[in-house]
């Protein structure tokens, strides 16, 4: 495991040492029972602003708990100077700051969004999972860490359901059989991305990768029916440019990522609020209308598509 691992971050990776950083063999983080989480993320993204809490407590608990997690950071930060500031706030190890093996890890366990936590096995090097994130905020307490992937056996017990609704046993009628679990709803129809959609957790890999426009509201269903009627125009202009789409619609109810976004903005606490969301050029444009309509988002479209609006640049809270 030492060698793989070694391939993948180099001999050394980092850790924190009062003031400065010490270098840690890469090898000393294998073994059995030993869990490696590799944490992508970014000082200027605001979902990953607001999951390291999280990490840093599920870390802390897991160690106490006598659990052998390793987490190494691994940068997605603009500059050193960015990785070493965000680096500064966590207790564990990093991969030194290096685009060109950020790029290989990130190609390796493909990475298309941060934050990303992928956890290896210490002893064999095979991957656990990609999903860490989701593991984390859904198991907070950690019970099945590390979240090993489960057999069939273990998913699907009990009965299943006949389309003539008759019952069967669920092990005698997948015995010995290839498994393909579909996952879909009546009201997903028709199965292609909306023109529109609401800012959540699921929204952070588009946050971070394109320009996003983003109208807040107070989160009631009033709100929302009026958010989608009047974004809906300009949207599907951009959505059906399709792979040419350079603005992606949202609109901001009561999810926390919208807490998150406002602080990270520095966006005032008022609804409605229009803006666009620049962060992979870390910048922002707000509308200056204080009454939202089909026109006024039109115009905002315009401008920003025709690069005639002022940017603000976009700094997360000191």
């Amino acid at each position: 495991m030492a060698k793989k691992l070694e391939s993948l971050l180099g001999a050394h990776i980092l850790r924190q040492a009062g003031d400065s950083l010490e270098q840690v063999p890469v090898g000393s983080l294998c073994g059995a029972g030993r869990v490696v989480g590799l944490y992508f993320s970014a000082h200027w993204c605001p979902p990953c602003r607001n999951f390291t809490p999280l990490l840093i407590d599920f870390y802390k608990n897991r160690e106490k708990s006598g659990d052998n997690l390793e987490i190494v950071f691994v940068s997605w930060d603009k500059d050193e100077a960015s990785f070493k500031e965000y680096f500064s706030s966590m207790p564990w190890t990093a991969v030194p700051f290096d685009p060109k093996k950020k790029a290989k890890l990130t190609k390796k366990y493909r990475v298309q969004g941060i934050p990303k936590l992928v956890l290896i096995d210490g002893d064999t090097g095979k991957l656990i999972t990609c999903e860490g994130y989701s593991c984390v905020i859904n198991d907070k307490d950690g019970q099945e860490f590390p979240w090993r992937p489960k057999k069939v056996q273990e998913v699907i017990q009990g009965k299943l359901l006949r389309s003539d609704r008759t019952e069967v046993d669920a092990m005698e009628s997948l015995k010995g059989k290839t498994v393909c679990l579909y996952f879909s709803a009546h009201w997903e129809f028709p199965w292609h991305p909306k023109p529109v959609n609401e800012l959540t957790g699921n929204a952070a890999i588009q946050l971070n990768e394109s320009a996003c426009l983003v109208l807040f509201t107070e989160g009631e269903d009033e709100d929302i029916e009026w958010a989608t009627e009047v974004l809906t125009e300009a949207a599907t202009v951009e959505h059906n440019k399709h792979e040419d789409q350079e603005l992606f619609f949202f609109f901001g109810g009561d999810d926390e990522i919208c807490d998150s976004v406002r602080n990270f903005a520095k966006l005032p606490d008022t609804c409605p609020l229009l803006v666009i969301l620049d962060f992979p050029e870390q910048k922002v444009y707000k509308c200056a209308e204080k009454t939202i309509t089909s026109e006024v988002v039109k115009d905002f479209v315009r401008g920003y598509l025709g690069e005639t609006l002022e940017p603000l640049l976009l700094r997360g809270p000191e």
